[in-house]
C-alpha cells in the first residue's frame, strides 16, 4: 500500500511539473505582498474566456488590458463588452466595455 501511495504521489507531483506549476507564486491570504523593491503587489483571479485563468501575483495598479494579456488573452467569443470587475474587499461589482478600449 505504502509504495501505491508513494507511487501516486510521484505520478501527481510529475502532472504538475509538466503544467509548469510555480509553488512559490501560491496565494497566502495577505492583502498586499511587498517585495524588497518595495512595490506592492496583490493576487488577482482571472476568470472567464482567457486563455489562461488563475491566479496571479501582479503589481498594485495593473491596468486590465495587462492583466488579460498576462491571462493569454481573450478567446474567441468572449464577451469583451461585460467585464465584470469584483472587489471582495468592498462587497461591489463594476462592470466594463473593453470593447470600447481596444
Amino acid at each position: 500500500m505504502e509504495k501505491i501511495r508513494g507511487l501516486l504521489l510521484i505520478f501527481l507531483f510529475s502532472m504538475l511539473t509538466a503544467f509548469d506549476y510555480d509553488f512559490t507564486n501560491a496565494p497566502t491570504g495577505e492583502e498586499y505582498i511587498t517585495g524588497e523593491d518595495g512595490i506592492k503587489r496583490i493576487y488577482i483571479n482571472i476568470w472567464g474566456h482567457v486563455k489562461k485563468p488563475g491566479s496571479y501575483l501582479v503589481y498594485e495598479d495593473i491596468d486590465i488590458i495587462t492583466l488579460l494579456s498576462i491571462a493569454g488573452g481573450p478567446l474567441d467569443g468572449a464577451n469583451l463588452s461585460k467585464v465584470e470587475i469584483i472587489d471582495q474587499k468592498n462587497n461591489s461589482i463594476e462592470t466594463l466595455d473593453i470593447e470600447t478600449l481596444i
